[in-house]
C-alpha cells in the first residue's frame, strides 16, 4: 500500500508541475474541468448510483461541469466568497450530529455542486494571479504536506482520535503536525512572495488554509462512510480516487483564494 502511494505521488508530482508551469491558462480551465468531470463521476458514486445506473452518474457529472462551465462566465469571486459561507456553516454541524443528519440523494448532489465547481474556480482564480503559478503550488504543497506528515506522524505517534466516528484514522497529534506545518512553511516561503510586511497575514491565511483542508478531508471522510466505501475511487493506486486525493483541497483552495484576494492583493 505505502509502495503504491509513493510511486503514484512520484508519477504525479511531473504532471501537476506540467500542468501548472506549462499550460496557457485556457489548457489550465479545460484541464480543471476535466478533474472535476472525474471527481463528479466519483461523487455520484457516493450519491448511491450503482454501475448499473451509469446514465445518472453521467448525467450528474455533465450536470456539474456544466454548472462550472457557467461559474466561469458569471461572478467567480461571488461563487467563492459563497463556498466559504459553505464550509462555515454545512460540515461541522454534520460531523458533531453524525449519523442525524438527512441522507437524501439530493442534499448530498447539491453538496457535491457546492464543493467542486468552488474548487474548480479556486484554482483558475489563483492561477491567474501574479505569479499564480507559484502561489498555487505552493497551497497545493502546504495541504499536501501537512497531510502527508498528518498521516504519518499520527500512524507513529497517534493515541488520541479527532472524529473517531468519521475517520478513525485521524488523531489529535496528526492534526498538531497540520497546525505547525501550517505556521511554519509560510515563514519559509513568504520571502519568496516578496510577503515580508503582510507575513502575519500570510501565515495567519497559511493557518487558515489548513484548517479548512482538515473540514474537507473529513467531510468526503463522512460521506464515504455514509455510503460505505472506502475509497471514492481507484484511479490512483494506493491514494484511490481523485475525490480522495483533492478532498483537502476543496475547502483550502476556495478560502485561499478569497483569503489572499483580500488581505494580501
Amino acid at each position: 500500500m505505502l509502495k503504491h502511494r509513493v510511486l503514484t505521488a512520484v508519477f504525479l508530482i511531473p504532471l501537476v508541475l506540467s500542468w501548472l508551469f506549462l499550460t496557457p491558462p485556457v489548457a489550465f480551465k479545460w484541464i480543471i474541468v476535466g478533474i472535476v468531470l472525474l471527481a463528479s463521476w466519483e461523487w455520484s458514486n457516493l450519491l448511491g448510483f450503482a454501475k448499473e445506473r451509469a446514465g445518472a452518474r453521467v448525467f450528474y457529472a455533465l450536470l456539474l461541469v456544466g454548472v462550472l462551465g457557467s461559474a466561469f462566465l458569471l461572478s467567480p469571486a461571488r461563487i467563492l466568497n459563497v463556498a466559504v459561507l459553505f464550509w462555515l456553516a454545512i460540515p461541522i454541524p454534520l460531523f458533531l450530529f453524525y449519523p442525524k443528519y438527512s441522507k437524501g440523494i439530493m442534499i448530498q448532489g447539491l453538496f457535491g455542486i457546492a464543493v467542486l465547481v468552488p474548487f474548480g474556480i479556486g484554482l483558475y482564480t489563483v492561477f491567474l494571479k501574479p505569479n499564480g503559478q507559484f502561489l498555487l503550488l505552493y497551497v497545493l504543497g502546504l495541504v499536501w504536506a501537512a497531510d502527508t506528515s498528518a498521516y504519518f506522524f499520527g500512524k507513529r505517534f497517534g493515541r488520541i482520535k479527532l472524529a473517531p466516528r468519521i475517520s478513525p484514522g485521524k488523531t489529535v497529534e496528526g492534526f498538531v503536525i497540520q497546525v505547525l506545518i501550517s505556521m511554519g512553511l509560510p515563514l519559509i516561503f513568504g520571502h519568496f512572495f516578496a510577503l515580508e510586511r503582510e507575513i502575519y497575514a500570510f501565515i495567519a491565511l497559511s493557518l487558515v488554509t489548513v484548517l479548512f483542508s482538515v473540514v474537507g478531508d473529513l467531510f468526503e471522510s463522512l460521506l464515504k462512510r455514509q455510503r460505505g466505501v472506502k475509497d471514492s475511487g481507484n484511479w490512483l493506486p494506493g491514494h484511490g480516487g481523485i475525490l480522495d486525493r483533492i478532498d483537502s483541497l476543496t475547502a483550502a483552495v476556495p478560502v485561499f483564494a478569497v483569503g489572499y484576494e483580500y488581505f494580501l492583493s
